[in-house]
C-alpha cells in the first residue's frame, strides 16, 4: 500500500468527510424525529416472505438509525486522526499542508505566505507527507 498516496487522498477529501458528517447527522435527526413523533408503524405491512423471513418497520428503521450512527463515528475517528496527526507538524510545514489539501491554495500562493521558493515548499510538503503518513497508518 502507498500510505503517503492514502494520506493524500484523506487530506484532499477532509472537507468532503466533514461535510458528510453533517449531512448524516441531520439525516440521523430527522429520523430519530420521526421515530420519536410516533410516526405509526403500519405492522400490516409486515409480512413473512416466501423464504419465511420476518421484516419489520420498525426494525429497518433501528437498523438504519444504528447504520447511519455507525458511519458517522468512523468519520468523526477519520477527521479526528488527521487532525492529531497535522498538530504533529512543525508550523511551516502545517502552513503547507493546510493550504495545499484543505483550502486548495497554488504553490506561488502557499509560497508567498511561508516566503520560501515553489520548490522548497514542495519539498517541505514531502516531508511532511512522510510525517503524516506515519501519524495515520503507523508506516512509511
Amino acid at each position: 500500500m502507498d500510505y503517503i498516496r492514502e494520506t493524500e487522498k484523506w487530506l484532499y477529501n477532509y472537507k468532503t468527510i466533514k461535510a458528510s458528517i453533517e449531512n448524516l447527522q441531520r439525516l440521523y435527526a430527522e429520523k430519530e424525529k420521526e421515530v420519536k413523533e410516533g410516526r405509526p408503524i403500519r405492522y400490516d405491512k409486515d409480512k413473512l416472505s416466501p423464504t419465511y423471513a420476518f421484516n419489520s418497520e420498525a426494525e429497518n428503521i433501528a437498523i438504519d438509525l444504528a447504520t447511519i450512527k455507525s458511519r458517522i463515528e468512523r468519520m468523526k475517528a477519520k477527521v479526528e486522526i488527521i487532525e492529531t496527526a497535522i498538530e504533529g507538524l512543525n508550523e511551516i510545514e502545517k502552513k503547507i499542508i493546510l493550504m495545499k489539501y484543505i483550502e486548495g491554495h497554488h504553490w506561488w500562493r502557499i509560497a508567498y505566505e511561508v516566503r520560501y521558493n515553489e520548490r522548497w515548499c514542495r519539498q517541505l510538503k514531502n516531508i511532511a507527507l512522510k510525517k503524516l503518513s506515519v501519524a495515520i497508518f503507523g508506516e512509511e
